[in-house]
């Protein structure tokens, strides 16, 4: 049995799959620590090629007729060659795309279409007759509208904006606070300087419960992130010229996926921007696309074993 291997290397952990070619059955998988290899190279390299080698533990090595990799941050710096040389060693066929890109190759199934990725950050990524299109992906600092960090650092711009305008702090203040265990702004202010952006973007679960115990503040916020997304799918279309008549839409991140008042608001958005959408929702790991990006090469005749 020929089988291809699929890692989706996380920033928590590294998921390691293997697909029969033929059918895209799961065969072997394994879980090792963080791929994030922006943070840490090394130690992110090492769950890595831990993970591929406990697969070919499992499976005949000489069987497997490639690697495919989706890794955050890899576009950046000559990262992308670096890992592929060093991966080398253990397949001579690799093929490494950033994170959204494996998604996408999942969600879509190798076909056109955009990839709204909303967890912790937010990135918008189209393909288009073999081209890849982004929107957004900038970053907490610069970007990320519609994230699970972008609607935490709103609700807390607002008990910010309850301070300045001497206003009395309103009930998602106070449940900012309770979350985060201070008693006002100031203690917040300095607390969340020395918090991670995924410990600030865990707020978002509160302003999520606050919505449904009907806090106008909280809703309005995942309107406002589902609106932000909607316009970055319009700034996609406008780049990659994929038409708006009959789009696929894939989801990814517990942001637009999970939360029912964000992806109403998102929809709302897309249907009064007439653009007539059909969803496509993630069924299994994003390492699969490493067996639909294998089909999607052997539908149009390239060469597997070729860049």
């Amino acid at each position: 049995m020929e089988y291809i291997i699929g890692l989706d290397c996380g920033g928590t952990k590294t998921e390691a799959f293997a697909y029969n070619v033929k059918t895209g059955e799961e065969v072997a998988s394994a879980i090792s620590g963080f791929g994030n290899l922006v943070v840490d190279y090394d130690l992110g390299m090492s769950h890595i090629t831990s993970s591929i080698v406990s697969i070919f533990e499992l499976l005949e090595e000489s069987h497997c007729k490639g690697i495919v990799l989706g890794i955050a941050g890899v576009d950046a710096g000559g990262l992308k060659e670096k890992v592929s040389n060093d991966l080398m060693i253990i397949h001579p066929t690799i093929y490494i795309f950033n994170d959204g890109q494996l998604a996408h190759f999942s969600i879509l199934k190798g076909r056109d279409g955009i990839c709204v990725t909303a967890g912790t950050g937010s990135v918008v990524l189209g393909l288009h007759q073999h081209k890849w299109y982004r929107v957004g992906g900038w970053g907490h600092l610069f970007g990320d509208e519609g994230s699970a960090y972008w609607i935490a650092k709103q609700a807390i711009k607002l008990a910010l904006s309850d301070e300045d305008n001497s206003f009395q702090p309103s009930d998602l203040t106070f449940a900012i606070f309770k979350f985060f265990d201070v008693k006002d702004v100031f203690s917040l202010t300095k607390y969340l300087y020395t918090l991670s952006k995924t410990d600030i973007a865990s707020l978002t679960t509160i302003v999520a419960q606050m919505n449904e115990e009907g806090n106008q503040e909280a809703t309005l916020l995942l309107k406002q992130a589902g609106i932000q997304l909607g316009i970055a799918v319009e700034q996609m279309l406008r780049k990659s010229k994929l038409s708006k008549e009959s789009l696929e839409i894939g989801l990814n991140g517990s942001v637009i996926e999970k939360n029912a008042q964000v992806f109403s608001s998102f929809h709302n958005y897309l249907e009064d921007s007439e653009i007539n959408v059909t969803y496509c929702h993630k069924q299994s790991s994003c390492a699969k696309g490493a067996y639909y990006y294998y089909k999607m090469r052997e539908l149009e005749g390239l060469p597997w074993d070729m860049q």
